[in-house]
């Protein structure tokens, strides 16, 4: 996940990343500044899939395949909420088609 956030930095993008690597106050200090604004970009595990309350989310990328079908559901429903309109992405390579076709 970090290289995915580096990678962008590297390009001269704002992000961060969030994972249960962090301690809670730092995941809730990274998810404040993606709230208000100050980084557009969150790189994120299934951490942030359920529970959170960000409006204006209009782009959700699943880089992995999510082993649990709600958890799926939950992540892309990032976008769209409250008649909004979004996209959500998810990249499939074949060791993935199996998880992808039960979710």
């Amino acid at each position: 996940m970090s290289d995915l956030t580096n990678s962008f930095q590297g390009k001269g993008l704002d992000a961060t990343d969030i994972s249960s690597d962090l301690d809670q106050y730092d995941r809730e200090k990274r998810l404040q500044s993606f709230k208000n604004g100050t980084i557009p970009i969150v790189v994120a595990t299934d951490v942030l899939s359920r529970g959170i309350d960000v409006k204006g989310i209009d782009l959700v990328i699943n880089y992995d395949v999510p082993v649990d079908g709600e958890d799926y559901v939950h992540c892309i429903g990032r976008t769209a909420r409250a008649a909004a309109s979004g996209a959500a992405l998810t990249y499939i390579n074949g060791e993935d088609m199996y998880e992808f076709k039960r979710i």
